[in-house]
């Protein structure tokens, strides 16, 4: 079955659209429906959702999916919400763009402190290199805080035994 698309851009107007048509993940599987002048055309996406999309999205690349397509960066390693994951996405955030105004960052811009740019663009290189924090009461520090955080210069170190090694060496001084 075909489909004429009358309305809108002339480069596309007189293009027929089939169905079993794939734009991305989405692929036409019935007729169209007309909406506020705009052609809507029911899709089923790769991920099993069914509905309609405008013709004109797909056509431009907008539409490419049901929306599932912003939750694949996610589904790629399986770690979202996990303790490492949420370090890395922490230390991120902590060493962030310019244009990111908190408090951490302000402080590591003024000491030129970065992330390896490794780490930065892929959470799985970061899980390679530091491997799985052993659990929330875990953080990652820096062995020389004067450095970056990179791999020879970061290791996990338990938070409350952290924090009681530093009180014992300030009750030590007085």
């Amino acid at each position: 079955m075909a489909y004429k698309y009358k309305h809108g851009n002339e480069k596309i107007r007189n293009k027929t659209f089939h169905v079993k048509e794939r734009y991305g993940k989405l692929v036409i599987t019935g007729s169209t429906k007309k909406m506020r002048a705009l052609d809507l055309y029911f899709v089923t996406c790769d991920c099993g959702h069914k509905g309609y999309a405008k013709l004109q999205n797909m056509l431009n690349g907008r539409t490419t999916s049901c929306g599932c397509a912003k939750y694949d960066k996610v589904r790629k390693h399986g770690m979202f919400g996990t303790p490492t994951y949420y370090s890395w996405a922490s230390l991120v955030h902590l060493t962030g763009s310019v244009g990111e105004n908190n408090c951490y960052n302000t402080f590591y811009r003024k000491h030129n402190i970065k992330m390896d740019k490794n780490w930065r663009k892929d959470f799985r290189r970061f899980y390679k290199d530091m491997g799985e924090r052993p659990s929330f009461d875990y953080q990652l520090r820096r062995k020389d805080t004067t450095k970056n955080f990179t791999k020879k210069n970061c290791t996990w170190v338990n938070i409350k035994r952290s924090k009681a090694s530093i009180l014992v060496k300030k009750e030590s001084k007085k």
